[in-house]
Formats: C-alpha cells, structure tokens, sequence
C-alpha cells in the first residue's frame, strides 16, 4: 500500500449529487464528507497492509464506507452496491460518477486485516481526534452512559458521569472520584433498615459516628461497646454495637431496634465511602438533584438508536475480536448521525405517545 491523499470530489459528481440532494435530507455520507474532509487517512492504517504489489483500495476509503455500512445497517453486497451506484457515497469518496467499485469480498478483506492487527479501534480513535481538533468533543464535561466503563487513556473523562442506579457503590463512586477525578451522578441505594424504611425510627443517620475514637453514639446519648471491622458479601464493612443492658431499658427501644434480646447493631462502610454515601443518600431526595439527573435519561434513546439503527444487537461476525470490531464502527456511525442531526438542526423527538393515548387526545366529531 501507498499512502495517498484522497481525492477532491469530481465536478460532475459534485453538481449531481447535490442536485439530487436538493429536495430531500442532505445524505450523512455527503455531509460528513463536507464538514470531516478526509476522516480516514490512509497512513493510519498502513501497518495492515504490504508495501509490495500492485495498488488496491485506498484502507481509509475502506474506513468510511465501511462506517456508512453501519450507519445503514447493509450487507457487504449492498454497501459495494451503494458505491458502484450511490451518487451520496461517490460524493464522499471522491469518485467519478463512472467508477465501478469494488467486489463486496473487498470490505470483508478489509476487516480480517484490521482484526489481524489489533485496529479495531483505530476509526474511532480517528473520530474522536477530529472531533476533538473541531471542539465538538472536549474533557470535563457531562456523559450519560448506561455503563462505568470509561477509557482515560483517550483524555476525554468528563467532569460528571450520569448512570442508573444499577451500577453504582460507595467504593465505585470514591474510586472514581479519587482515581479519575470523576464525579459519578447516580441514585444510590437508601438505607434499607426496619427504621430507616418505616421513617419513624432511627436509622444510621441518627448516629454520630466519632471515627477516631471507634465509637458511635446513639440519640439518647449512650455510646456504642463494639466495634469491629469485617466483610460483608465480599465488600469491606464495620460492625457497631451497643451493649444490651443499656438497650433494653430504653424508653424508645421500640423506634431503634427489633432485637428481643440484644442492643442495637450497625453496619457501615468504610469511613471515606460511608461519607459519600451518606451525602448522596441525602442529595438524591431534593428536587434540584431530581432535575439534574434528568440528564441521563437522554441515554435511553441513543441506546435504542444504536439497537435499532446499526442493528448492533445482534452480532453479525463470530468471534471476540470481531465483534469488537462491529461494536467500534457501529460507535462511529452513531456519532456521525447524532452529529448529522446537530449540524442539520434536527429537534430533538418528543417523548412517544402511545397509540391508546392519542385516541384519547382526538376529538370524533361523528355525523349520522
């Protein structure tokens, strides 16, 4: 292979493929070719191919249609169809309305030699470069994932991560925060003590906890008289306990413990998790974090566009590694069309109504 810049779009492909694109959408190919000039160098991906032999395909031209492919959802047979007689995809690629293409065999060639050499990333790696030169993508932000894994290496942690409330603990939020600088915005589980659920009694928070010293002391002022550290399905804990000869007696027993014979018990975490916790526990219930977190719910729907646009659900190779490949490319497209709806304007879709409900919102105005 030898690297070669890409080719200016033809003239006559130019003036026909806007002609065509005139009266409808502008195509995401044309569009990305338009404000991302050439996405996919060819140097790039030189370690996957030979420098003898005679002059294939240009491997970043490869890139795009491939990430075109994706954005589409199309077999290898009809993205090669797509570039022998798609005026959007020769638009660009740079090539003359009379170019014939390529086999489909090429695109799947292409793939085996990016597996071949652990290129599986390198499109989105090259995306998130030119998005990043562009300021379209910058650190200390917000994300919205449905996940916690997030690559530092590429210098694009944000400033707060939003999740759901399945992935979260006191030890992940303090790691992050501790590690990566990352604030994890995210519902924590509530105190699920007998007291703290009814919300007559007294939960953990009615504690204070002298950590120094080892000891807590109740609402009634009595000081705990163990203390010791344990493990509680596998995550580090501390065990408090207060004595039951001081317990018993106690004219609000009723409202701090269900023990018949012995005193009141605590579990906490760790001093710097339990912290956390604490404050998050107390966070999540004002209305201001309420609305804040209603950030994350975006997530929701650039899951469903990646299930149903690039099909990703369903994986279309075998193999990790390949997967791996179909799962990086389907990332790219669906960034370049969450990017094509920015650049084009395009509102953001109403939350869906039922069939049901818009019957119930029509009015029947029926004759006889």
């Amino acid at each position: 292979m030898r690297a070669r810049p890409w080719p200016q779009v033809p003239e006559t492909t130019g003036r026909a493929a806007r002609a065509a694109a005139a009266k409808g959408p502008y195509p995401l190919a044309m569009r990305v070719r338009d404000e991302l000039g050439e996405l996919f160098a060819d140097v790039e991906f030189a370690q996957a191919f030979g420098v003898r032999g005679r002059q294939g395909w240009s491997p970043g031209q490869l890139a795009l249609v491939t990430v075109l492919q994706f954005a589409e959802n199309l077999t290898d047979r009809a993205a090669a169809h797509r570039v022998r007689f798609g005026m959007d995809f020769k638009y660009a690629l740079g090539l003359d309305l009379d170019d014939p293409g390529f086999d489909a065999s090429v695109l799947s060639e292409f793939r085996a030699r990016l597996v071949a050499h652990n290129l599986e990333e390198r499109a989105l790696d090259l995306l998130l470069a030119a998005l990043k030169s562009k300021g379209l993508v910058k650190a200390d932000g917000q994300q919205r994932t449905d996940s916690t894994r997030m690559l530092a290496a590429r210098d694009l942690l944000p400033a707060e991560h939003y999740l759901d409330s399945g992935y979260p603990s006191a030890e992940l939020i303090v790691g992050m925060k501790e590690g990566f600088g990352v604030t994890l915005v995210t519902p924590v589980l509530l105190d699920s003590s007998p007291q703290a659920r009814s919300g007559a009694g007294f939960g953990r928070t009615a504690f204070a906890i002298d950590w120094d010293n080892r000891q807590a002391t109740c609402p009634r002022g009595h000081t705990s008289t163990w203390w010791s550290p344990t493990v509680q399905r596998g995550t580090k804990a501390i065990v408090v306990k207060f004595d039951k000869e001081t317990c018993q007696p106690c004219p609000v027993r009723d409202k701090c413990t269900r023990a018949k014979n012995g005193g009141r018990t605590l579990s906490l975490r760790a001093r710097e998790q339990q912290r956390v916790l604490d404050e998050a526990r107390a966070q999540q219930t004002s209305q201001e974090w309420r609305a804040k977190y209603a950030t994350r719910a975006g997530v929701e729907g650039t899951i469903h566009q990646a299930m149903a646009v690039t099909g990703m659900k369903r994986a279309r190779y075998r193999g990790l590694k390949k997967t791996h490949l179909e799962h990086s490319f389907s990332a790219v497209a669906l960034n370049l069309i969450r990017l094509d709806a920015w650049w084009n304007g395009h509102p953001l879709d109403r939350t869906r109504t039922s069939h049901l409900a818009r019957l119930d919102q029509q009015d029947f105005n029926l004759t006889g």
